[in-house]
């Protein structure tokens, strides 16, 4: 999922591990260990775009990389606070400036969202992230600089638990995404993608954020600091489980959609849409394309309705069969893709997962997740980075409006 809500996990499971011994350090430590397996971006500086988007979500997202990190960050922490190195002016100036710059990215994320969403600057929410950085900010600048803390060390043990769970909860956040992960790395390449909660969806990350951010406001020994801490935890496992409850729904609602409009369906897909858990895109395999559909849990009909039929266009790659590009997307989209010839030997190609940006699949602007490859000398490359959509206006107002079922 995306970088805030894996800070906020992570903090939440700091907070339970250690949050009653060192208070928002426990939270720090756990949102940093909560964001551990996503440093693999830095391969896009290291390598060439191919193989850093592949790299993204594989061996730092398994579960051997769960196993491994606590019991080199476990010792490492313990070995640090036994010689007092948080009681240093640097160390303290450190945790302060995270701190700040956890909350700048979140405010960040929360303030695109919120421009996408209602096609506006961000005023009001701007203003109450200011008030509450001031507030909780000030309150943390005394309690680190001014107030001398007595933090009870923890043991090795109990880094190490801390660093197990913040770590493990992110790939398994992530295998219930429609990217996935790789979690049985070096010993299986199948990418875990159960597809029931979008890679961002806010209404899952914004209430967690505030119980976490209540929770933080709290002295660690206080009972209204666990009441927050329970509910932020608790928010998150109810969604989750209705987003469970809701893609098997939906699975069983676009299987009988296809039924009834006779068409096959022996291998298919459904994916919540970005930023909900209300509208949702199907797709199944054909011989020559695949069929799509989108349905709105406010849609007036119980069915998938308006099927289209995208071309595959897998011919393209027969001229390059030989080479290892055309056998490595694919893997990595399932087999849901689609390509369209563009001028000068380039090719685009459509990873199908992500859907459309405004229900239909009709031109190279269309799709959501696109990479752009080009023939050099016979050789078929991915010249750039993927790249997030260009969201039209138009786009937006259409997933606005066919959240809420309208706009079929």
């Amino acid at each position: 999922m995306d970088s805030l809500t894996h800070v906020i996990l992570g903090a939440a499971c700091g907070e339970l591990v250690l949050g009653k011994k060192m208070g928002n350090r426990a939270m720090i430590w756990g949102s940093i260990g909560g964001s551990l397996p996503d440093f693999d971006v830095l391969a896009n500086f290291i390598t060439d775009p191919l193989n850093s988007m592949l790299f993204h979500r594989g061996p730092m997202h398994s579960l051997l990389f769960v196993l491994l990190v606590p019991f080199v960050l476990g010792p490492l922490l313990k070995w640090v606070y036994d010689r007092s190195w948080h009681k240093r002016l640097a160390w303290k100036y450190a945790g302060f400036i995270i701190g700040i710059l956890l909350y700048l990215l979140a405010s960040f994320l929360l303030c695109l969202i919120w421009s996408l969403l209602f096609d506006t600057f961000p005023w009001i929410l701007m203003i109450i992230l200011i008030v509450v950085a001031v507030y909780f900010f000030r309150k943390r600048y005394i309690q680190i600089f001014r107030e001398e803390i007595e933090i009870p060390n923890a043991t090795t043990k109990e880094w190490i638990l801390l660093f197990s769970l913040s770590v493990l909860i992110h790939p398994l956040l992530d295998a219930l995404t429609t990217y996935g992960t790789v979690l049985f790395w070096p010993f299986s390449n199948m990418r875990i993608a159960i597809s029931s909660i979008a890679i961002a969806d806010p209404l899952y990350t914004i209430p967690f954020a505030i119980f976490v951010m209540l929770a933080a406001l709290e002295q660690r020994n206080l009972f209204r600091r666990k009441v927050f801490s329970a509910f932020g935890i608790g928010w998150s496992t109810v969604y989750l489980m209705v987003t469970f409850i809701n893609k098997q729904h939906i699975d069983k609602l676009f299987e009988s959609s296809l039924d009834e409009k006779k068409i096959s369906h022996k291998e298919y897909l459904t994916v919540p849409t970005i930023l909900n858990n209300l509208l949702w895109y199907g797709i199944t395999k054909q011989d020559s394309g695949y069929v799509y559909s989108y349905y709105s849990l406010m849609d007036r009909e119980n069915t998938f309705t308006n099927f289209h039929f995208v071309k595959g266009n897998h011919e393209v790659f027969d001229q390059y069969k030989d080479q290892d590009i055309i056998k490595r997307l694919p893997w990595f989209s399932n087999g849901y893709y689609n390509l369209i010839p563009m001028e000068d030997k380039k090719i685009r190609y459509n990873d199908l997962r992500f859907g459309s940006k405004n229900g239909r699949m009709d031109k190279p602007e269309d799709f959501i997740f696109q990479i752009n490859l080009a023939d050099k000398n016979g050789v078929l490359e991915m010249t750039e980075n993927q790249k997030p959509p260009d969201n039209k206006r138009e786009d937006i107002e259409w997933f606005k409006k066919r959240i809420v079922g309208k706009e079929k």
